[in-house]
């Protein structure tokens, strides 16, 4: 592994925690100077609408996603597909490109394929190592559209290769 680390990084939900934070910190302040200085409480409210905005509705949706997630492992189908391949993906984090797991299973003649989230990789792989490699694949039983591909659990398996 040359002394690097496996390091995946799926999200950057920090970002959203720190906009609510500062919201949070200016409703404080608003209700404080709501009984030193009512004025100064008008001037924090652009602020707790700006920051809260923008902290706490993505929060919202990462939860539901999170939720979604949850659900699907505790009530999905386990099914374990084959790696196919890996491929960028259309969103880049600090001028790297985003990753994407594509990997297909089998039930009788059909073949489904499913495409994991985003990823992002702290270094570059030889993907040749994972063919023909089994992944963990969360899917709902009446709809395997509605999927989740477990990322983390395919590359601790790779953890001594990489």
């Amino acid at each position: 592994m040359n002394g690097k680390k496996l390091k995946v990084e799926t999200s950057a939900a920090w970002v959203f925690v720190v906009m609510t934070v500062i919201a949070v910190i200016s409703l404080i302040l608003a209700v404080i100077s709501l009984f030193i200085e009512p004025i100064v409480a008008l001037l924090c409210l652009p602020f707790i609408v700006i920051f809260g905005g923008i902290g706490v509705i993505p929060l919202i949706f990462i939860n539901k996603k999170k939720e979604r997630i949850e659900r699907l492992k505790a009530n999905g189908k386990l099914l374990n597909a084959e790696f196919k391949e890996m491929k960028y993906g259309s969103i880049s984090l600090n001028k790297k490109p985003g990753r994407l797991l594509i990997c297909s299973y089998t039930e009788g003649d059909t073949t489904y394929f499913f495409k994991s989230q985003h990823f992002w990789l702290s270094f570059n792989i030889d993907v040749t190592i994972f063919e023909g490699a089994p992944v963990n694949v969360y899917a709902d039983p009446d709809d395997y559209s509605n999927h989740f591909v477990d990322i983390d659990s395919f590359f601790v398996n790779f953890q001594e290769e990489i």
